[in-house]
């Protein structure tokens, strides 16, 4: 089995052991990403026209649920935040985009159709499997 379609189904796996629901087509990019406070296993997630410093524009409908506008003391500002579905703590905008070692640094301007969808989630998934776990997986 490849990277991409392993990746899609740990995908499928953390959603449902976080009772959340992966969005249908190609507006949001999403990866598996631990709760810096409850160290659970989430699933985060970044959308077509959100900007590279915060995301101040609003998610396309249906927004997942772990998607909620918060106020923040770091930014001093209220955007749209990832927030863990265990404990509700707000995973830093700046550590899931901007950071060397997030699932998100790797991605470009996100564009909302199938080609960059699946461009998007094949380098998530290099990055998920060359700095979390060894690929090829061992059963």
């Amino acid at each position: 089995m490849d990277k991409t379609t392993e990746f899609k189904k740990l995908m499928t796996k953390v959603s449902s052991d976080t009772n959340t629901t992966l969005p249908q087509g190609y507006q949001y990019r999403y990866a598996p990403y631990n709760c810096w406070k409850c160290s659970k296993e989430i699933i985060i997630y970044k959308w077509a026209n959100s900007l590279l410093e915060g995301e101040m524009s609003e998610p396309p409908a249906p927004i997942p649920v772990t998607l909620k506008q918060r106020h923040t003391a770091m930014s001093d500002e209220t955007y749209w935040a990832n927030v863990c579905p265990s404990c509700d703590s707000v995973q830093g905008d700046f550590f899931i985009n901007h950071e060397p070692d997030s699932p998100f640094f790797v991605l470009d301007e996100i564009i909302d159709d199938e080609k960059s969808f699946n461009k998007d989630l094949e380098q998530i998934a290099d990055y998920y499997y060359g700095q979390i776990v060894s690929w090829p997986l061992q059963n």
